[in-house]
């Protein structure tokens, strides 16, 4: 999904955990690129594109570490020149499913969409063959471009880049934190919803947007018309998530704003955001969580 990505700390509270199954990366246009570089931040590769595939490992490995993942996540990645960038703002990257499933083997809920990374773990096998369950893209105008962004780079360290000190770097975004931003949009932190329309996809609900319910009208996503679904969009503060084990960690950390009667915002603004909007958490959360909208600091 576009973003300025904001991170976070919802996975810095949970305990890593090893899992049998693995993200694997395919690497495509920009993850072989042969351009000398210096190692940075624990990343110690000597091309630009085998730092990016290095970054896309840890990411996949942070997130192997954290989630229940059974059987393998594939992703197809790139770098790509094609999504905007201007002085102030810039698609960093975009994310989401190749495919999604409804009624399969083990699935958690009938006639509901499941993205297929998650339908293959459920099921314990490949459910579609040969293609990658997960495509993903990355702005590749941010790296010495000083018309993206005012010369704000790409960081391929580990660590954060504003706490080394190092002027090339203190403004830089963190691929590494984007990465873990985007793959957790192909993995299903997403709605499937017609955002101009409200329409559900195939009139059919999927496994996120059923969490998600509007406090103004007392109803959840699934149970309400294309319209009124269009309308709470926008219903800044009043869009909420309501499944248990969100609300649970967000008292668990103390989240302070972003949150309406125990329940974590959405991020709904009037007007509405393609590609941001609905499928993240509100802004205004204190402490930051990882999928909200924009970035402003390492995870």
């Amino acid at each position: 999904m576009p973003y300025r990505l904001i991170l976070a700390a919802f996975l810095l509270y949970l305990s890593p955990i090893s899992f049998a199954g693995e993200i694997i990366i395919i690497p495509g246009t920009g993850l072989n690129d042969a351009t000398s570089t210096d190692p940075v931040g624990g990343n110690s590769g000597t091309t630009l594109g085998q730092q990016r595939l290095n970054v896309f490992q840890k990411a996949a490995d942070t997130l192997e570490a954290y989630l229940q993942i059974d059987f393998e996540v594939t992703v197809d990645a790139a770098f790509v020149t094609d999504l905007d960038c201007n002085s102030d703002n810039a698609i960093l990257g975009t994310a989401g499913p190749n495919n999604v499933l409804i009624n399969f083997a083990n699935a958690p809920v009938a006639d509901t969409y499941y993205p297929v990374a998650l339908a293959n773990n459920l099921v314990g096998s490949d459910t579609i063959a040969g293609s990658a369950d997960i495509d993903a893209s990355f702005n590749a105008r941010l790296d010495n471009n000083t018309n993206c962004l005012s010369g704000s780079d790409w960081y391929y360290g580990y660590d954060d880049p504003e706490a080394s000190g190092d002027p090339q770097y203190i403004y830089d975004i963190s691929f590494y934190s984007t990465v873990i931003h985007e793959l957790l949009h192909g993995l299903g932190v997403l709605s499937l919803v017609d955002g101009n329309s409200g329409a559900l996809f195939d009139n059919t609900p999927d496994g996120y947007t059923k969490h998600l319910f509007d406090r103004t009208l007392n109803l959840s996503w699934e149970d309400m018309t294309n319209s009124q679904r269009l309308a709470s969009s926008k219903n800044t503060d009043n869009l909420v998530w309501n499944g248990s084990n969100v609300n649970t960690t967000a008292a668990e950390i103390g989240l302070t704003d972003g949150i309406n009667n125990g329940q974590v915002e959405m991020h709904a603004p009037n007007p509405y955001e393609e590609g941001s909007s609905v499928s993240h958490f509100s802004i205004d959360a204190s402490p930051n969580e990882i999928m909200e909208p924009e970035y402003t600091e390492f995870l």
